[in-house]
């Protein structure tokens, strides 16, 4: 990474590290940005180093490393849509496969927002999951089965996408979650009870 660009948003090249669901967030919406500037070569080194510094245990999957292991997942994907190199997507895909077979094998275990384990707890005022976390894993979904369908791996492409379409059926869910009505509620007094210069 130019470490001068970075340097210029107070940014360090080890907080792109996807260590925790914080930082593997910041870590997507720099490279989006990046992307965006037309700075491919410094976007293409960041998505490496995510790719590199993701550390998952396939047979303990937990929250944080799966909701890391999707952004990775849009990372790349938005980074390959700009650039349009088959040989990079080529050269990458494996990487990138073996992180998304971890994103779907923790998504096939997510029947509901409820269901969500409560490792996203301490990342939200409510203290429990909400849809956000859903739409980042149907985003990696998504982008897993069109990038699957640019190899030409059409079974995991109907794979994905099926998945990617669970995924948004669970943000339409007409029945209302009580038990996130009473969280709700809770975070509202805890805000009413800050000092009115923090709650204003």
């Amino acid at each position: 990474i130019n470490q001068e660009r970075l340097t210029m948003l107070n940014i360090n090249s080890k907080d792109y590290l996807p260590v925790d669901y914080r930082k593997s967030a910041d870590s997507y919406f720099f490279a989006y940005g990046l992307i965006r500037a037309g700075q491919l070569r410094d976007a293409e080194n960041m998505v490496g180093q995510m790719i590199s510094g993701l550390q998952v245990n396939v047979k303990k999957k937990d929250f944080a490393s799966a909701v890391s292991a999707a952004y990775i997942v849009s990372s790349f994907n938005e980074l390959y849509m700009h650039k349009r190199d088959s040989s990079y997507l080529q050269e990458n895909f494996p990487a990138i496969r073996k992180i998304g077979d971890y994103v779907y094998s923790f998504c096939t275990e997510v029947h509901s927002i409820a269901s969500l384990r409560s490792g996203t707890a301490r990342y939200n005022l409510i203290g429990e999951a909400s849809e956000q976390d859903i739409f980042v894993f149907y985003l990696a979904m998504s982008a897993m089965a069109y990038l699957s369908r640019c190899m030409g791996i059409f079974g995991h492409e109907s794979r994905f996408r099926n998945e990617a379409t669970r995924s948004g059926r669970r943000l339409m869910m007409p029945l209302p979650d009580f038990s996130r009505s009473r969280s709700i509620c809770r975070m509202v007094r805890r805000v009413m009870s800050l000092p009115d210069s923090l709650s204003s």
